[in-house]
């Protein structure tokens, strides 16, 4: 099971309604989450899908409602890296 993360921006419900209805339909057990509650919002530009799910074919899922998505950022920590 992972969580994938993908910013997309949604500026009203229908786009929201438009999102949920393209990932809902994809196979599979999963839970979906808009910028970090339990439900969707349009402020944050965030959806997390929870499940058994790849990441790329929920991403080129929710490119298909004609939004522009992509990978949510990763900023990594600086005390992730690792020294050899």
């Amino acid at each position: 099971m992972q969580t994938v993360e993908i910013k997309v921006k949604m500026d009203c419900d229908g786009c929201e309604r438009r999102v949920r209805h393209a990932v809902c339909s994809i196979r599979g057990n999963l839970t979906l989450r808009r910028g970090g509650t339990s439900e969707m919002g349009v402020k944050q530009n965030k959806v997390s899908v929870t499940g058994f799910v790849d990441s790329a074919k929920v991403l080129k899922r929710v490119r298909s409602t004609g939004k522009k998505a992509e990978m949510w950022p990763y900023v990594k920590h600086p005390h992730d890296c690792t020294i050899m």
